[in-house]
């Protein structure tokens, strides 16, 4: 093994490409993805095998959805792993929502299967679908006709689309050399479809990657078994004009919405009256295949907020002169595909490049803007030491702090999963790509876009660690005030007792004791009063010539008014 010193931090260089595998086609391999038999939802009631040539298979059994559920969430686990409880517990809750809550039928009825009830889902449930061969000399990139091409490229309804994933791929011009798949707002019923039609051997890699879609997760990773897996999850935050009703995630996981939304904060306090929120969003991408001249790409994001509204155009723009030469969905509408991307590795860094820089755009525009509320609070509160009785600034303090944590968190995790991929993956596009020459100005661009965000975040902590120091100070001051409130306190309640020793005991006393029957003097009134007069100028000399005495009369005096 030979030691490459100007190859990153001075990794070992390899001699051996792990991609060298995927990159010569072997059709033997595409089986198991391309015929129907191998997908997951045929293997729930295996067909037996014939016990004679003549003889035929019967029908499969009727596959309902919450068999398939159930085979898709436990294929392939571990009996080490069975005994832990809430494993992937978020994937469970969502795809448990297809399971029909219909009335028991009798045994003898049939019950529906998976594809009656992905038949039931509205028609806004959509999916953008793109099935295309690869040849040498398509005429299709000079704005012509090939008759050579397999192409089926619009926009479906996922109950259209399963009848199609569930042929095979193959045509009478070829097989199917690349699938794109592009889901906005993936619904569980889009779980369910992925799940029953994909290949028994994909199910474990598609279920770890819709766990980490729908748990916000940020990854950018290549793995290699059987096949290649590029994968990448970008978690951000987006923002946008009200009102929050129109645009609330309606997917309900748990009882709540699987994408949380929140109003920015400081907009009374800004004078700033535009109703302005911030969503959870994500963006999602799975590409595998046996090797790079077959493969298949699912793309998730999250529209519902009003991303990407121009979305169901991508595919069927009517400006196009050719059907089939529109505008790649998960580059966002950005690349026509009348010269579509083939390779797996260069599409992988495409994806990466465009949709990094719509985060950091989108990161951008919510960042300077609440940086511009924080800014004009930050003058309002300059001039504030102490709280009012409501503790206003103390809980708007605390609400800015805990938002700009939400978006710090989220900045890092996605720089921070790009700086584990770069020190291990990357060499896959860099070292083992040397005739890549388009691959380094992407990298370029994708490193640019970090340091964006980096220096969005950055923008943030020194924001965060202003207002926690105002937030200190504002409770150094209250915690102040409540202790110089209890001196005060104190003092009056040593006035008071000073009162009752001084003035209450006497008139007490001599009260006590003119009300005795023997206590008849003729002249009462005078009496009394010079009677309460000496006992007050003794009380008085007693009090303040013993000293501790009277501190200890005072003590105790105030330990029986308290109680």
């Amino acid at each position: 093994m030979s030691l490459d010193l100007y190859g990153s931090r001075y990794e070992p260089s390899r001699l051996f490409n792990p991609w060298e595998t995927f990159m010569h086609r072997d059709e033997s391999k595409h089986v198991a993805d391309s015929k129907a038999q191998f997908r997951l939802g045929h293997f729930v009631h295996p067909s037996p095998t014939p016990t004679s040539p003549t003889a035929t298979q019967p029908p499969l059994p009727t596959v309902t959805s919450q068999e398939v559920v159930e085979l898709f969430l436990t294929h392939g686990s571990h009996r080490l792993d069975d005994a832990i409880p809430h494993q992937q517990q978020i994937l469970k809750d969502f795809m448990k929502a297809t399971i029909a809550r219909s009335p028991v039928a009798p045994t003898s009825a049939p019950q529906n299967n998976y594809i009656d009830d992905l038949k039931s889902t509205p028609v806004s449930d959509i999916a953008l679908l793109d099935d295309r061969n690869n040849h040498e000399g398509c005429s299709r990139k000079y704005d012509k006709h090939c008759s050579d091409c397999y192409i089926v490229s619009k926009k479906m309804a996922i109950r259209d689309l399963c009848t199609h994933l569930e042929g095979e791929r193959k045509t009478a011009q070829g097989s199917v050399d690349r699938r794109i798949m592009f889901i906005p707002n993936l619904t569980p019923h889009g779980a369910l479809l992925l799940a029953a039609t994909c290949a028994r051997r994909s199910a474990v890699p598609l279920r770890d990657f819709l766990h980490r879609y729908l748990g916000r997760q940020h990854t950018f990773s290549v793995r290699t078994s059987w096949g290649f897996f590029t994968e990448f999850h970008i978690s951000y935050h987006a923002i946008r004009l009200g009102p929050i009703e129109t645009t609330t995630d309606p997917r309900i996981v748990s009882g709540k919405s699987l994408r949380q939304s929140a109003p920015l904060p400081l907009r009374s306090q800004t004078g700033n009256d535009e109703d302005l929120y911030y969503h959870e969003a994500q963006t999602s991408s799975l590409c595998w295949g046996p090797d790079e001249t077959f493969w298949t790409e699912l793309f998730l994001v999250d529209t519902y907020f009003g991303s990407e509204q121009n979305l169901g155009t991508y595919l069927e723009n009517p400006l196009l002169t050719i059907p089939g030469n529109g505008f790649d969905p998960p580059l966002g509408g950005r690349k026509l595909m009348k010269e579509p991307v083939f390779d797996p590795r260069e599409y992988f860094l495409m994806k990466i490049d465009r949709r990094t820089e719509q985060v950091a755009t989108e990161y951008r525009a919510l960042v300077e803007t609440f940086n511009k509320r924080m800014e004009d609070y930050a003058i309002e509160v300059r001039i504030v030491f102490q709280d009012d009785d409501q503790r206003k600034h103390t809980q708007t303090l605390s609400n800015v702090i805990e938002t700009i944590h939400t978006f710090v968190d989220c900045i890092s995790g996605i720089i921070d999963a790009w700086e584990s991929f770069s020190r291990h993956e990357i060499v896959l596009f860099t070292r083992h790509a040397p005739e890549k020459l388009k691959w380094p100005d992407m990298l370029t661009r994708i490193n640019r876009n970090m340091t964006e965000l980096d220096r969005l975040r950055k923008l943030l902590i020194t924001k965060r660690e202003l207002f926690r120091s105002k937030l200190e100070s504002l409770h150094t001051v209250s915690s102040l005030s409540q202790t110089d409130t209890a001196v005060k306190q104190g003092n009056d309640l040593k006035t008071l007792t000073k009162m009752t020793v001084y003035v209450a005991f006497p008139l007490l006393f001599t009260t006590a004791f003119f009300s005795m029957s023997f206590a008849n003097p003729p002249y009462p009134w005078a009496v009394f009063i010079c009677v309460l007069f000496m006992v007050g100028v003794v009380n008085y000399i007693v009090a303040e010539t013993w000293g501790n005495g009277g501190e200890v009369m005072v003590r105790w005096v105030v330990v029986k008014l308290r109680s």
